[in-house]
């Protein structure tokens, strides 16, 4: 039977309203790890595997809307009612639509690099890593969503290639990349509502994001705070995890 919760992985303690961490498409709770260990100090931070990926890679939600039901469910067994949320690129969209929906439970959004924004997308590239299943060219793949190959962890490519292992996992993403794509553009999730949140919104950026074009993030509503980095491309959350971390402490600064 398959279980209706997702794979969470959870560092710290604390009374301070805890902090939700979403990954982007084909990835895992891991790659906010080193960003989770800084902010772990004085607050729960709980990094989830999202439906069809990591270990909830069994759970058979396959869009945002559904994928963002299975997060609160999750947050929901663990007694979490309010949260502050940070997403990168795929669980950016899922963010987004949970916080649209659930603006009572949110106390702060922050979207790096965020999907569903409508923008184009390089669908060659990320056919490419739907597809992928040997460490060699997953690592290959992968080091084209960073700005510099000496940012690209090393083993990252042995990493997913485990998992990919599973023929039913390529075959799982590539209907999820199906899903999120109208033609050459995302299929929206909302960047135009952003404005009618209460907590904090910020939208942080790599300049030199090879997945997404950078017109994604125009017309963002005029109080959606915005960064800029240009020495990063699409994984600027692991290119540039200590200023990352220093964003988000300015977004827990309420407590």
């Amino acid at each position: 039977m398959t279980s209706s919760l997702l794979h969470v992985v959870e560092q710290g303690n604390g009374t301070s309203t805890p902090l939700i961490l979403l990954h982007g498409f084909g990835g895992d709770a891991g790659s906010w790890l080193s960003v989770q260990t800084a902010l772990a100090g004085t607050r729960r931070v709980l990094a989830l595997d999202l439906p069809g990926h990591g270990r909830s890679r069994a759970h058979p939600a396959n869009d945002y809307a559904g994928m963002a039901q299975a997060v609160l469910a999750t947050l929901d067994h663990l007694a979490i009612t309010r949260f502050h949320l940070a997403a990168h690129s795929m669980g950016g969209a899922v963010a987004s639509v949970l916080a649209l929906a659930h603006q009572e439970r949110i106390a702060s959004l922050t979207l790096v690099c965020p999907g569903g924004f409508g923008g184009l997308v390089n669908e060659r590239l990320m056919r490419r890593f739907a597809s992928a299943t040997t460490a060699d060219e997953l690592q290959e793949v992968v080091s084209a969503f960073f700005a510099a190959s000496s940012l690209v962890p090393r083993h990252v490519g042995a990493h997913l290639a485990i998992e990919r292992a599973d023929p039913a996992v390529n075959e799982r993403l590539g209907a999820l990349l199906t899903a999120m794509l109208d033609g050459p553009h995302q299929v929206p999730a909302g960047k135009e509502r952003l404005g009618e949140l209460t907590c904090p919104v910020r939208v942080i950026w790599g300049e030199q994001d090879e997945v997404q074009s950078a017109h994604t993030i125009a017309g963002l509503p005029p109080l959606v705070g915005v960064h800029r980095f240009a020495a990063a491309g699409h994984m600027v959350h692991v290119e540039a995890a200590r200023e990352i971390a220093q964003i988000l402490r300015f977004q827990l600064r309420e407590e």
